[in-house]
């Protein structure tokens, strides 16, 4: 994990002249940044942010060469993440960026991210000319800090619809294929976001980020994301015995939204020990490659 513990005040600096100074490409403010890229991966619920950048050997002492851009990148890590940040899907209606763009104290609550990001790689090309680092930020406890946690979760709905039910582990929702946006004539993907929401087809709410346990919240956010059929991976979340359900549709101006059944969210919603599901967000989405992993564009 990167630390910072003597250039702090360099960082704080650094995104108080970005928030208020003009614009700039950084391709034209830096002479050895190559390209930037941003990844959101949300079947690991991690942002990935990698720089590519010129090394200057001319010196002849190439490990310092690498050292010396390797800093240089890190020292840019709050611009990058701010860039990056920007624009990743909150939920249906909001970026990150339009979420925030009325909050002047964003720059400083995305520095104090920084301390989480991780350098996952760093290489060089085959014919050791650039050198492209990769950082990768945890979405949560991330989206948490940056939006803040509420203190009181909203009581969740019930349903006393007689429907056949017993106690279940977790949530599988499969919503791999293209389906209709409600309320309109189009059909599309499952986008992912921070903060989805779950109705059922009476667009009745099942699961909203506000009815959850903020401690769950914090650790792993409203739901995780899945291009599996059977996600083992998420065996911790949603246990060995989960209730699998179709998704009806999908939701939003941007569709990171589902549906399920009435009768499905009745299976939930009727059985008190069900309920608990998704106070902790014990919800696996399956989802088609295609929305799994997203480039975010600046």
């Amino acid at each position: 994990m990167i630390t910072y513990p003597r250039i702090c005040v360099a960082l704080s600096l650094l995104i108080l002249l970005t928030a208020i100074t003009p614009k700039v490409s950084a391709q034209a403010s830096d002479p050895l940044l190559l390209r930037n890229e941003y990844i959101v991966d949300w079947t690991t619920a991690e942002l990935i942010i990698r720089t590519t950048r010129k090394v200057e050997t001319q010196g002849g002492n190439a490990p310092i060469a690498v050292h010396l851009t390797e800093r240089e990148a890190d020292y840019s890590l709050p611009q990058l993440l701010h860039t990056a940040l920007h624009g990743l899907q909150r939920d249906t209606v909001d970026t990150v960026g339009s979420a925030t763009a009325d909050t002047p104290a964003i720059a400083a609550e995305i520095t104090r991210l920084v301390p989480h990001v991780q350098r996952s790689s760093s290489r060089r090309s085959r014919d050791l000319s650039e050198l492209t680092v990769e950082y990768r930020l945890p979405l949560f406890p991330a989206a948490t800090e940056l939006f803040g946690l509420h203190e009181v979760s909203s009581p969740l709905p019930r349903n006393l619809q007689r429907v056949p039910t017993r106690e279940f582990t977790g949530i599988i929702v499969y919503v791999a294929d293209s389906l209709q946006v409600h309320g309109t004539t189009r059909t599309d993907l499952l986008q992912g976001a921070l903060f989805p929401r779950i109705y059922d087809t009476e667009m009745n709410v099942v699961l909203e980020p506000g009815m959850m346990d903020p401690d769950y919240l914090q650790q792993w956010g409203p739901v995780a994301y899945s291009t599996d059929a059977q996600p083992a991976d998420h065996e911790e979340r949603i246990g060995s015995d989960p209730l699998r359900i179709l998704a009806r549709g999908i939701f939003g101006t941007t569709a990171t939204d589902l549906l399920i059944s009435t009768t499905d969210a009745a299976r939930i919603l009727s059985q008190p020990t069900n309920l608990s599901l998704l106070r902790e967000g014990r919800v696996v989405l399956v989802v088609a490659p295609d929305s799994a992993r997203v480039q975010i564009q600046p």
